[in-house]
């Protein structure tokens, strides 16, 4: 199944401009994907400990990390 844990990631900042910094180890993640109100994901690069955000609408946002391990993780943000 689809597990969803609370593992403290350091993240910002939020609400989030251009760049959004996610400190998890890149080896950690299998990908990431930032998920609109209407439930519209998009997977996006992670490198650097950071993904881009400056070509998103403002608004609300998931970050949905998930694992390689299985284990997801979701941040609630909000784009200026």
């Amino acid at each position: 199944g689809v597990e969803s844990i609370s593992f403290d990631i350091n993240s910002y900042p939020n609400p989030v401009k251009d760049v959004f910094y996610i400190e998890i180890q890149d080896y950690l993640v299998k990908d990431i994907k930032v998920v609109d109100m209407m439930g519209r994901s998009k997977i996006v690069d992670f490198k650097n400990g950071y993904i881009e955000m400056k070509n998103f609408h403002s608004g609300y946002y998931l970050i949905r990390i998930c694992r390689k391990d299985g284990k997801t993780q979701n941040i609630k943000i909000i784009k200026e």
